[in-house]
């Protein structure tokens, strides 16, 4: 393992301490940038199989495991990857990454895998080139689409193989001219100057969504992290008493219903929805666009609800 700290913050020697025997490198300084970096310590450490975590991110037990033994038992897969779980800045458990799909054509159009549950065979690195060292905010994205296009195989596990915090205050959050760039440019070399702005209105939604999410009254649905998700476009839930607000997002083809999984009766709103009532178990009409983020309250009629799985279809 190597551990690169741009970083002056005191916490890091007291964060690693006890993984000191695992580590092969360590830097502490400033850095190239972030995709430098990462480059950089895959090449101070051996072996086949390489990924990177960002300290805001952490690995779910047996995580390397589960991508390792996948990778063994597919020799012809060049990347595995799996689910993701998101947090907020006190690690109150959010729901299954939205956006996380089986990689395919769409990774061209969007970034539909999550980067910590993500895991490449240093082979497959060489054969590309590795990171793009010039990219600030897309060196993830960018990796996986040229992987992609030049024929490597992915392997999608259900499993939640990492958990990634989403404060506003976390690089993952911010939006700014450089990052528009990076999404545009990434996106116009697959689709087109039409995909690219297609795309680029899509990560600007989903940013946007997160941004405005009110910090009080409306709040999502909260429960421990799974083990599993078994399905691409799933949040899971516990019973709730209070208005759940809650985003889900489309990067590939249109859907048309919504299925609700629990028990409860539930009062369906937000944008571009009619809103309803719903005795859960329940399935709905809705259209979600390609690139489209759909916010949407469910507030409990009575007593508590329970909400298990939502799933686009």
């Amino acid at each position: 393992m190597a551990v690169l700290n741009a970083s002056s913050d005191p916490r890091v020697d007291a964060a690693l301490e006890p993984l000191n025997p695992l580590i092969a490198y360590r830097h502490d300084g400033p850095d190239d940038g972030q995709a430098s970096a990462i480059r950089d310590g895959w090449s101070r450490v051996d072996g086949d199989i390489c990924g990177w975590l960002n300290a805001d991110d952490f690995l779910y037990p047996g995580a390397l495991t589960k991508a390792a033994d996948s990778l063994i038992a597919n020799p012809s897969a060049s990347v595995v990857t799996g689910q993701t779980s998101l947090f907020d800045g006190d690690m109150t458990y959010l729901g299954a990454h939205p956006a996380v799909e089986t990689p395919g054509p769409s990774l061209l159009r969007g970034n539909t895998i999550s980067q910590p549950s993500t895991f490449v065979r240093r082979s497959a690195l060489d054969d590309i080139g590795g990171l793009d060292a010039s990219l600030h905010y897309t060196m993830d994205w960018d990796l996986w689409a040229r992987l992609y296009a030049a024929g490597k195989l992915f392997e999608a596990l259900p499993d939640v193989l990492s958990g990634v915090v989403v404060a506003q205050t976390t690089k993952t959050s911010q939006f700014d001219l450089r990052r528009a760039r990076e999404l545009y440019a990434i996106s116009r070399r697959y689709g087109g100057h039409f995909v690219a702005l297609k795309s680029l209105s899509g990560f600007l939604q989903y940013h946007l969504a997160e941004r405005l999410r009110p910090s009080s009254g409306n709040r999502r649905v909260r429960t421990p992290p799974p083990q599993s998700a078994a399905h691409a476009h799933l949040i899971a839930g516990r019973a709730f008493s209070e208005a759940a607000r809650i985003s889900l997002a489309r990067y590939d083809e249109p859907t048309s219903s919504l299925a609700i999984e629990g028990a409860g009766t539930v009062q369906l709103s937000g944008t571009g929805i009619e809103e309803q009532t719903l005795s859960l178990p329940a399935t709905t009409s809705i259209r979600i666009a390609q690139g489209q983020v759909l916010s949407m309250t469910l507030q409990p009629v009575s007593g508590e609800a329970r909400v298990d799985h939502i799933r686009l279809h």
